[in-house]
């Protein structure tokens, strides 16, 4: 049986094996029964926004209990903040902290200019390989993209283009601003000839979103700098940002406590960058919505947050001088986790540590084994749609594991749903006509029971026609202690038109990672301290583990998705790339390390079968000398990226760009390599 999850062990309820065997106390189910009385009163029984102000207001008193009256120390209650040079970093976020933030900025004082985006159609990025994303038609923001003959590159804070026709570093320039040490730099998109590159101001309270033009020679011009009110997004493994078409999707959450009920609200906005000297002054900017663009809450949570989904338009010219966004927010739970499609965001808020406590004494686990129904504890499922239309909702039981545990597939959003009284998983279908604006006690038959993996952690991916989930007994994915043998790990394959019949495979080694390769999967993991193991899982008939291929003395450095990458030719053959370290690097996944990588690659054949082609490596002690970082200085998001393009192979390794091939001997060969951290080319204005 698989361990509980973190949020679970994370209750401070006695839920351990001993308490489970006893029976809540007589006062505690009181006290949870008038806790969900009085929560259940805060809940609508349709998916409704608040009609004014006042109400909503009202509803805030409520949801938050008496407090002192007053200002609060929130930028959504008061004007914006300024960031003072030497502020000390905010407390960050739990596990893992987003780290004590440096500072937001460029070069020039003067104001920045208007933004005008032209409009065009984004270029088809994932045929080219350069993102590894999880749907087709949605980029995700992420430290490497390409426009044009250039790479851009974000690292450090900063933006690198490298034209690749010369591999020779076109520009260099700071997205932070000096001076200035409460921002950190996160997730780059592209846009026709734009640059967008989204990080959190500790200082603003806000999240940062700085526009850049590429000239054709490669040259960055700033075009400016906006703020969106809101909490710290980052997570350890989803992207804050997609664009779809011409249209930017934002997430981030609104703390609940950060709004005061006994004044006039300053909602969440959106606000330019107008003068940049010793203290930034901002445009007053616009709201991002108002009480009547957030939905009352369909379920009883006890510490609510607001999540919004924020589009920005960037087709043709901005009217005026602020970006013309809209935005809409959901009253749920602080638990969450969103999946983006290129019709829809599909947010999944789930019951966090207290309303899981306070469900528990209520017996709702036992009554859920007793009435067959599936063993989760009930959330929201919204779809609030891209373009033109409403938001419609679902009530769904369980969680899912991330964003790649959800899928809109063959017609019908799909998601692998762990039951977390049980732990057991279900396969959750949802056709277009079980979404509703009412509160339901859910939809019948919706749910079908799934194979246990029997192990401590585990991995999800879909195709068009298949659910995979791989386990692995460690919870970590670090390669084991010299003479430790992992486990052998399971693999389950569900058709999604016949999920009653899904197949269970057992691996040669637990996964750590499971991707999407064209239409079969590849899962890594480890066998023992001998290397990195990755086994092809071809999906064309009946499912099968096609082979597994070891690297020896490698070891898995990156753990988000776009650090993998993979390019399928028309013959069904292709090549894998992976950020990896020899026996002398750090063979740890962790985000909070930033340990130099190399880049290795991998052949397969239409069969599945797998060679090693070697690795483009990180030169040794390739930062320049007189190279400083400043800002964002460890690489939450990574810093090694293998690349396909036009036909063309190159990796991110570090501080370095390396271009390769493919020799007559099968193995890679090293081209040309550009060092990013040199003295950058003398800029022309």
């Amino acid at each position: 049986m698989r361990a509980a999850p973190a949020i679970l062990a994370a209750l401070g309820l006695a839920l351990g094996a001993s308490a489970a065997a006893q029976a809540p106390s007589e006062s505690a189910v009181r006290a949870a029964e008038q806790e969900q009385a009085r929560l259940e009163r805060l809940t609508s029984e349709t998916l409704t926004p608040f009609a004014s102000e006042a109400e909503f207001r009202r509803w805030l008193r409520d949801a938050t209990g008496p407090r002192a009256r007053g200002p609060i120390p929130s930028v959504y209650g008061g004007p914006p903040t300024a960031a003072m040079p030497g502020a000390p970093p905010p407390p960050p976020p739990p596990p893992p902290p987003p780290p004590p933030p440096p500072p937001p900025g460029s070069s020039p004082a003067a104001a920045p200019a208007p933004v005008v985006v032209t409009g065009a159609t984004i270029a088809a990025e994932g045929a080219q390989s350069i993102t590894n994303v999880q749907e087709r038609g949605v980029d995700e923001g992420d430290i490497i993209k390409r426009i044009g003959d250039h790479l851009i590159v974000l690292q450090d804070g900063r933006l690198f283009s490298v034209n690749i026709r010369t591999m020779a570093v076109s520009d260099r320039v700071n997205v932070y601003r000096p001076g200035f040490t409460s921002s950190w730099i996160d997730e780059m998109l592209v846009f026709d000839d734009r640059i967008l590159v989204t990080g959190y101001s500790y200082a603003e309270m806000a999240t940062e979103l700085s526009i850049f033009t590429l000239r054709p020679d490669g040259s960055i011009d700033r075009e400016g700098v906006y703020y969106l009110s809101s909490a710290d997004y980052y997570d350890t493994e989803n992207y804050a940002t997609r664009i779809i078409g011409d249209q930017l999707v934002f997430y981030a959450p609104v703390q609940i406590e950060d709004l005061d009920p006994y004044r006039a609200i300053a909602y969440p906005s959106i606000r330019r960058l107008i003068a940049d000297a010793d203290h930034p002054r901002l445009s007053p900017g616009r709201p991002l919505f108002a009480a009547t663009d957030i939905y009352r809450p369909l379920l009883p949570v006890a510490t609510p947050m607001i999540h919004v989904i924020t589009v920005c338009p960037l087709g043709g010219a901005v009217a005026g001088d602020e970006l013309d966004c809209r935005a809409q927010g959901f009253i749920g739970s602080s638990h969450r986790e969103f999946y983006v499609t290129p019709r829809a965001v599909y947010l999944w808020t789930i019951p966090d540590q207290a309303d899981q406590a306070r469900y528990r004494t209520l017996g709702y686990c036992d009554r859920a084994k007793q009435g067959g129904e599936p063993e989760g504890f009930p959330g929201v499922l919204y779809e609030a749609p891209i373009g033109v239309g409403a938001p419609r909702a679902s009530t769904v039981q369980g969680e899912p594991l991330n964003q790649f545990a959800m899928a809109m597939a063959q017609g019908a959003f799909r998601a692998l749903a762990e039951q977390q009284c049980s732990d057991n998983f279900s396969l959750l279908t949802l056709a277009p006509n079980a979404w509703s604006v009412r509160r339901s006690p859910g939809v019948r038959g919706a749910y079908e029971a799934l194979p246990d993996i029997g192990a401590g952690s585990y991995e999800a991916r879909f195709t068009e026609d298949y659910l995979v989930y791989a386990g692995r007994a460690e919870t970590g994915t670090a390669p084991p202690a010299p003479g430790r043998r992992v486990p052998p790990g399971r693999v389950v394959a569900v058709p999604l038109e016949r999920p009653n019949q899904a197949l269970v495979l057992q691996a040669p080694h637990g996964a750590i990672r499971l991707e999407r390769v064209g239409d079969d999967m590849v899962l890594t993991g480890y066998r023992d301290r001998g290397g990195l193991a990755l086994t092809y899982l071809d999906l064309g008939g009946e499912p099968r583990l096609a082979e597994t291929f070891t690297l020896r003395d490698r070891f898995e450095t990156e753990g988000r998705s776009h650090a993998f990458n993979s390019r399928v030719d028309a013959d069904g053959a292709g090549l894998i790339g992976i950020p990896t370290a020899g026996r002398d690097g750090d063979p740890s996944r962790h985000p909070w390390e930033s340990a130099d990588s190399d880049v290795s690659f991998l052949r397969f054949d239409a069969e599945g079968r797998l060679s090693n082609l070697g690795a483009l490596s990180a030169g040794e002690n390739a930062v320049d000398p007189a190279y400083r970082c400043e800002v964002s200085c460890v690489d939450w998001y990574g810093n090694a990226r293998p690349v396909f393009t036009d036909g063309r192979i190159f990796a991110l390794t570090g501080a370095e760009l390396v271009e390769g091939r493919i020799a007559r001997s099968g193995t890679i060969e090293e081209l040309r390599r550009v060092n990013l951290t040199a003295p950058p080319p003398q800029r022309r204005n």
